[in-house]
Order: structure tokens, then C-alpha cells, then sequence
């Protein structure tokens, strides 16, 4: 069954499913920059030539036309990744984009029949070549031990996460929704803040999983 297929309204909370069958808002773009921002700590570096991460979402977002649906459940990935790498793990400037961009394309492979090719996808995201976005595909989906099956629970969970993070600013009554307050400029300013800006990857419990090169840029110098 489809997020967005009719029967999926039993399934799920209504709210959560007239989300699903909305067009995407400024306020679920804002929640998947802080929710990626949250997987691993990274630094700054000021050499590495790539846009501020919501810049980076919003246009990949934008150029791939995906939907609401998609990106809820790219959470959940997001989410599993966090609980795996957040504690023991430490990236460069360059790691959150590489996460949020093979996770998306992992969900988008994960939960539609037709998805677009890796090389639609380095077209949308610009800054990485097909080769790069291969490797990142396979890096997470090792992280993610290949377990891409969202259970519903899941998807409820991160919804209501969603719900929660934008309560105060928003109805839920999609009719009466309201742009967030959050500004790029102030997500970007949540996303670095609180972060040990470390140039190294940690590899404590997770020592032996081969993602070393998932913390490094590439061509991006």
C-alpha cells in the first residue's frame, strides 16, 4: 500500500495522512534539515564549497518534485542512522548532505515501484558525481544493515516528532497552515550549534564498519 493510496487513511492518524497528501511545506524542509543535523556531529570548513544544508534540501527537494510522503519516511531513516552513528561518530562539513541525499534515495527506492536513476540524482543534488552517490548509496544502506522495511509504527512516530517540533506555529488543519518562523538562516544556526567541531571519525563500538570514506569529501576542494 501507498502512503498516499486512500486506504492508507486507516491505517494511519488523519492527520498524518492529509501530511502525506499535502504539498511540501517550508515546515517539514526545516524538520528534515534539524533531524539530519542531529545524526552525526560535524564541523564547519569553510574550503569545502556546498551550500547551507537547508539550501541544500530545499533545492534537492525541489529539483526531484518529491513528496511529503517520501520525506516522512526518509525520517525514519534519518532517525535509525542517529541511534547508530550519533554517539560514536564525528564528520566533516560535507557528511549531513551526503546522509540526507542517500537516505532520500534509499526511501525513495525503498517505498515507490519507479524511482529516479543515480545519475538523476548528482544532477539534483549538483555538488556529486555519479560515482560519489553510488558510494554513499552503499555506505548507508550498510549502516542501515539493508533493513529498508518501515514499519508503520515508525512512520507515526516521526510524524508525531514532526507534530510536535512545529506545534506551537502551525495547525494541523492544512487549510489554516502557516509558513513556519524558522528562517534558513536560524535552522542553519540550530544545525551547528551544540557540535564538537573535531576533524576526525570516531570508531569506538562501530569500529570496523567501512564508512570512513562517507566522513571524507571527496571533489569537492
Amino acid at each position: 500500500m501507498s502512503l498516499g493510496d486512500p486506504g492508507a487513511s486507516k491505517v494511519f492518524p488523519r492527520e498524518m495522512y492529509e501530511l502525506i497528501n499535502h504539498p511540501v511545506t517550508p515546515s517539514i524542509i526545516s524538520h528534515l534539515v534539524y533531524q539530519s543535523s542531529l545524526v552525526v556531529p560535524c564541523q564547519k570548513d569553510q574550503r569545502i564549497k556546498l551550500p547551507s544544508l537547508y539550501k541544500f534540501v530545499k533545492s534537492i527537494v525541489r529539483k526531484s518534485s518529491v513528496q511529503s510522503g517520501t520525506l516522512l519516511a526518509a525520517l525514519v531513516f534519518l532517525e535509525r542512522l542517529k541511534n547508530t552513528l550519533s554517539m560514536v561518530a564525528q564528520g566533516r562539513a560535507c557528511t549531513i548532505h551526503r546522509i540526507f541525499l542517500a537516505c532520500l534515495i534509499v526511501t525513495s527506492k525503498a517505498i515507490h515501484d519507479t524511482s529516479p536513476k543515480n545519475k538523476h540524482w548528482a544532477g539534483y543534488a549538483s555538488h556529486f558525481d555519479v560515482a560519489e552517490v553510488n558510494l554513499m548509496e552503499k555506505q548507508v544502506l550498510f549502516l542501515l544493515k539493508y533493513q529498508i522495511i518501515i514499519h508503520p509504527t515508525e512512520l507515526v512516530l516521526v510524524f508525531y516528532n514532526f507534530k510536535q517540533s512545529i506545534a506551537p506555529i502551525v495547525s494541523f488543519n492544512m487549510r489554516q497552515y502557516r509558513q513556519p518562523v524558522n528562517a534558513p538562516e536560524v535552522v542553519e544556526e540550530i544545525c551547528y550549534s551544540n557540535v564538537l567541531l573535531d576533524d576526525t571519525v570516531e570508531h569506538r563500538r562501530l569500529s570496523g564498519l567501512e564508512y570512513m570514506e562517507f566522513m571524507e569529501p571527496h571533489s569537492l576542494y
